[in-house]
């Protein structure tokens, strides 16, 4: 195996442990948070099954967002629609055999790519266009979206412009999973393409929104969990009444 083998075997390996442990470590602090103030959100189910399809409409169907805007709830569901039947088409070189299943998607995947930037683009012109939201933008998400752009800019390159061997990109990534490393094989475009997605993975720890998955989790496995109880009047400088 080649030195650039080698390198771009073990950066794999390193943004695979910067994102397990970047969220785990997220999740841990905010589960160990106290909650001291209640903050209702009406109507809030009280059940585990209500907190569940709650979560289910939050995550699949964006329900708050298209209540809030339409146009951005269109163009958040088309990035996320399209990146989800992408990432499914790509498990195509991680298992062998490869299922029916995945055969029959794999015709969408290509054309979800296209969504996927698409529904990008939009995102970014909108941070660029808005004052309101341009005020707000950080650098932080200029890069995630820049990064987001490129992962789908590569991937359609590779399909439609500068094609690569695929038998010797899934030997190689199957081999990353078993520890059985072989030389990276193809074009240096094929190489080169997963590092903005490599870059992105490290990028999903340090966002305010990884928090979101400790939330997630614990609104689920405790859906009536009390939050800590204030200090009493003395603790907060107030004299005791007479």
């Amino acid at each position: 195996m080649s030195l650039a083998s080698l390198l771009f075997a073990l950066l794999f390996y390193v943004a695979a442990a910067v994102l397990v442990g970047g969220l785990a470590y997220r999740i841990v602090g905010y589960a160990r948070t106290p909650a001291p103030l209640k903050i209702p959100t009406t109507p809030a189910p009280t059940t585990g099954g209500g907190v569940v399809l709650r979560l289910a409409r939050e995550v699949l169907l964006f329900e708050s967002l298209f209540k809030g805007s339409l146009w951005l709830w269109g163009l958040a569901w088309l990035f996320h629609a399209g990146l989800a039947l992408v990432l499914l088409r790509h498990l195509r070189y991680f298992t062998e055999p490869v299922g029916s299943w995945l055969v029959f998607l794999s015709p969408f995947g290509v054309y979800a790519g296209f969504a996927m930037a698409a529904g990008l683009a939009g995102l970014w012109l909108r941070r660029l266009w808005l004052p309101p939201v341009r005020y707000i933008s950080t650098p932080s998400d200029h890069l995630l979206l820049g990064l987001l752009l490129a992962i789908a800019g590569s991937g359609l390159a590779l399909k439609f412009g500068v094609h690569t061997d695929v038998v010797a990109v899934k030997s190689f990534f199957r081999g990353l999973l078993t520890l059985a490393w072989e030389a990276a094989a193809g074009r240096p475009a094929a190489v080169a393409a997963p590092l903005p997605g490599r870059c992105a993975d490290d990028r999903v720890p340090l966002q305010q929104a990884a928090a979101r998955a400790g939330g997630v989790l614990l609104a689920v496995a405790q859906p009536g969990r009390r939050p800590a109880r204030p200090p009493p009047p003395r603790a907060l400088g107030r004299a005791p009444r007479s």
